[in-house]
């Protein structure tokens, strides 16, 4: 007669326990190895599961949040945030947190900052562009100045270095030089 035994059990009438941890040595590697009735079982360090031993995966419940991407360890996890996101230093390892980059004082020249959601934005105070508010804007690029006048940009402003006979702003009035009666003796003046 051959009795076809379960897993884990031998002899004629399948009543023999095999112990797996004396035939197969090594079974459970580093971790040591208990025979159980029909099978057996590895005793490791914490984060270990199973037969044999096996890390678990603590990464399979999805722990990290806000896009958070998770690294399993042993008996442990990380998480890598996406840009503009922390993890807290101390605590639940699986926050993600928003940065609040305006702690960070990206905005320059008395702007103000508005922290968004993995990233911020800057208002600008008159006169200045660019994302952080860091460039002062050129009024004259536009060309203001008339006449051949030379155009000095200022924080907000510009002046305008009019050339002789002219004035206004924007040197666009030219000085009627002739008003003033300047030619004598009966000359003509020519403006």
């Amino acid at each position: 007669i051959d009795a076809l035994c379960s897993a884990g059990y031998q002899g004629v009438d399948c009543s023999v326990d095999i112990d797996e941890c004396s035939a197969n040595s090594g079974i459970c590697g580093t971790y040591h190895c208990f025979n159980l009735p029909g099978g057996y079982s590895c005793l490791g360090a914490p984060g270990f599961d199973g037969t044999p031993c096996q890390n678990i995966n603590e990464c399979l419940s999805q722990p990290c949040q806000n896009g958070g991407t998770c690294i399993d360890g042993i008996n442990s996890f990380t998480c890598t945030c996406p840009p503009g996101y922390t993890s807290s230093d101390c605590g639940e390892p699986s926050s993600c947190m928003d940065i609040n980059e305006c702690d960070l004082r990206y905005c320059q020249n008395s702007a103000t900052c508005n922290n968004t959601v993995g990233s911020y934005t800057c208002n600008c105070q008159a006169g200045f562009v660019d994302k952080n508010c860091s460039t002062d804007f050129n009024e004259c690029s536009s060309n203001p100045c008339v006449n051949n006048a030379t155009c000095n940009d200022l924080v907000n402003n510009y002046t305008c270095a009019c050339l002789l006979g002219f004035d206004g702003r924007n040197c666009e009035h030219n000085i009627d030089d002739c008003l003033s009666n300047i030619c004598h003796n009966e000359g003509s003046c020519q403006d």
